[in-house]
């Protein structure tokens, strides 16, 4: 994949590389809080009845799945948003070793 990216970065490529991050950032933040109340928040009130738990649980679910989305999509971008040079015809030769 580092080969695929090698070239000039376009708008296209940088605007890509936002959305993967903020997607990396939302998928990582639904994963720390669904462990948040799976593990932490029943041992800290244990007088809940779990409604509360699963409540917040489904809210979950739509973040963390658009969060792997909007990572694909990123990189998609990332990948679309490099233009590739031209090879010289001094550099033919090394391409084909």
């Amino acid at each position: 994949m580092i080969v695929a990216l090698k070239g000039e970065k376009t708008l296209v490529f940088w605007v890509g590389l936002l959305v993967f991050g903020y997607s990396l950032m939302q998928f990582c933040s639904a994963i720390s809080q669904t462990i948040y109340y799976v593990a932490v928040y029943p041992r800290l009130f244990s007088l809940t009845n779990g409604v509360l738990e699963a409540e917040e649980l489904s809210i979950q679910i739509p973040l963390i799945i658009s969060g792997v989305i909007f990572a694909v999509i990123g990189l998609y971008m990332m990948k679309k948003g490099v233009k590739q040079g031209q090879p010289s015809t001094q550099n033919f030769d090394e391409l084909f070793k």
